[in-house]
């Protein structure tokens, strides 16, 4: 195995030393299946290989009770420590905060519906939003070792609940479409990028979006059909967006005092023509300002039954600010929160789609000037799982993609329209190390350094920002399109590309991460979060020579076993020695156990 790689090294660890003693799990019960009783009623959230427990709600209610409230004395030296079941049976701990999702004179209206937030105790990276609503208890847990929800089992009943992976849940009504529309020239705002070495690092500043969501009767009919359980829905939608966002782009969304005068429960009289995506984009934004008043909302939506969503480009905070629509057969769960939900609101807030596949519903609605991601893509604002033969996976991960979130983070810093809070946190410092040059078809890993001054742990995530023709996964280098995925954030300051398994076993053979072949320059933006409300990037550019490479081993070239003996070992450097890579020495590790570890056994030969 060949690899090429620059830039200083940097490592980040696992913090378990301030882990407190386990709180009482006593609220949760694991048991083999839900009552018949429940299993009769009609399904909710029953995912293929989820973990059921049972919930002693008397008890989970008097612990939340407890909670203090965030950002207060109380919040920030004696949280809540509340025990969550994961979906392999095991607890996590969570530090929890009340964190209330409504304006204080809705929340009057509804203090049976309360929301929180929390950080992990083992796993600091972890945050949690957590509810409970009229339909019970709900748990959302990002952490970038696994994320996991906790939904009610079954419509009607708060005792019994799934336990489950976010990765690789998709219900079986979770196709939907997705349009975006050019933003108004009354909302325009003009999307900028800050030179590399200005200081672009959140956290610090919670932004906080007055939010009007409408429900058609439709929807509020899916939730039980009371204005009390639409509004209970809509809170979980809006808690669960929040934890993304928070995290993300340090925003929040707070529904606005009247929000419940929007949720409708007559489909003969409401003001929406449900299933309608388009029709019900201006209907939207007209009845949002008719009822809840223009100066009154910064952001507006509807959610709705159907099979999609679409919304206007940049209008968070203008005129057109109501103008977007997301709905579904079964608007709940993961599939409606993040794949459409999260999305639409992406848009609103300038965030284009990323994908730059050609498959599947991936033929329409490109964005030519944002299409960093290969193939589906795989973030928040990507088509992953409705392209076909250029999908990356089946869902999209609850994270954004490095060119939308600058595009988002350039909207937000463009309006006023929000309040702000002080966080506390300061957010993480990263350096992508220098631009170097690589040889092509040859393997090479991207290395970064950064550090929090609050102690938190940094995550990174490593993002090509290249732009190029539409192309399918199987097509070859062609200079100038994305070529490599994007991958959720880890705490490894490094990224092998391809990954060390395709390396190992595949011949470098990867169509997320194909080795560049042509004379062209590859981008890359390294995303680094803290997971609290702090982000950061950096970028480096690296050249490809396309007169050099492949650099590649030429014995063991295959599989071999070489124990036992002495071996020389012997290399191709293909032209790699002279301009421009000008490499005049090599490294040789060794890994005994697939490539997890490596043992150095000759450096500078």
């Amino acid at each position: 195995m060949a690899m090429f790689a620059a830039s200083s090294v940097g490592f980040a660890q696992d913090r378990t030393d301030n882990a407190q003693t386990p709180v009482d799990e006593a609220a949760w019960r694991i048991v083999d299946a839900a009552s018949q009783q429940v299993a009769a009623l009609t399904p909710w959230v029953r995912p293929p290989g989820a973990l059921t427990v049972e919930l002693d709600t008397d008890l989970i209610r008097a612990q939340l009770a407890a909670a203090p409230r965030e950002f207060t004395p109380d919040g920030r030296d004696n949280p809540l420590l509340l025990a969550l079941p994961r979906p392999d049976g095991g607890f996590e701990h969570f530090e929890v905060v009340e964190s209330p999702v409504m304006a204080p004179e809705l929340a009057a209206r509804y203090p049976w519906i309360k929301t929180y937030r929390g950080r992990g105790v083992e796993d600091r990276a972890a945050s949690v939003r957590l509810d409970w609503t009229h339909h019970g208890f709900h748990a959302a847990v990002r952490s970038p070792h696994g994320g996991w929800y906790i939904d009610p089992y079954s419509q009607g009943d708060v005792s019994t609940y799934s336990v489950y992976w976010t990765r690789g849940y998709v219900p079986q009504d979770a196709w939907f479409f997705c349009d975006v529309v050019d933003e108004t020239p009354a909302d325009a705002k003009p999307e900028t990028e800050p030179d590399d070495g200005v200081d672009v690092r959140t956290g610090s500043t919670l932004r906080i979006y007055a939010t009007a969501i409408a429900a058609t009767a439709e929807y509020t009919n899916f939730h039980g059909g009371t204005v009390a359980y639409g509004q209970a829905a809509i809170v979980t939608a809006v808690n669960r967006l929040t934890g993304i966002y928070e995290v993300e782009v340090t925003a929040r969304f707070e529904l606005v005092a009247n929000n419940d005068s929007v949720v409708y429960t007559n489909a003969a009289t409401d003001p929406y023509t449900n299933g309608d995506v388009f029709t019900m984009l201006g209907e939207n934004d007209a009845n949002l300002d008719a009822v809840i008043g223009s100066n009154n909302y910064d952001i507006g939506h509807v959610f709705g039954t159907g099979s999609g969503g679409v919304a206007n480009l940049g209008v968070v905070c203008g005129p057109s600010k109501g103008r977007g629509v997301s709905t579904s057969f079964s608007p709940t769960g993961d599939a409606f929160w993040v794949n459409i939900v999260a999305h639409e609101m992406g848009h609103q807030f300038n965030a284009s789609h990323s994908f730059n596949g050609t498959g599947g519903s991936c033929n329409a609605n490109r964005s030519a000037s944002h299409a960093y991601e290969p193939g589906s893509g795989s973030t928040i604002m990507s088509y992953a799982g409705i392209c076909g033969a250029d999908n990356i996976q089946s869902d999209s991960d609850d994270y954004f993609h490095a060119d939308s979130w600058n595009s988002i983070r350039s909207k937000m810093t463009s309006v006023s329209c929000n309040t702000t809070l002080a966080t506390g946190d300061t957010g993480p410092t990263v350096d992508a190390g220098i631009d170097y040059t690589i040889p092509m078809l040859t393997p090479f890993v991207l290395r970064a350094t950064g550090s929090d001054a609050d102690g938190d742990d940094v995550y990174f995530t490593w993002d090509q920002m290249d732009l190029g023709p539409a192309q399918p996964l199987s097509a070859s280098d062609n200079g100038s399109s994305p070529l490599f995925r994007s991958r959720p954030p880890r705490l490894n300051t490094f990224r092998f590309m391809p990954r060390l398994p395709d390396i190992r076993t595949a011949g470098n053979v990867s169509d997320t991460e194909e080795l560049p072949s042509t004379d062209r320059t590859i981008t890359f933006r390294v995303m680094a979060r803290d997971f609290v409300f702090g982000a950061n990037r950096d970028t480096v550019v690296l050249t490809v020579d396309g007169n050099s490479g492949p650099f590649k081993v030429t014995f063991p070239d295959t599989a071999t076993s070489l124990a036992g003996g002495a071996h020389t070992i012997t290399w191709d450097v293909a032209g790699t020695d002279g301009p421009p890579i000008n490499t005049s020495l090599v490294n040789i590790l060794l890994s005994t156990d697939e490539g997890r570890t490596f043992t150095s056994l000759l450096d500078n030969t």
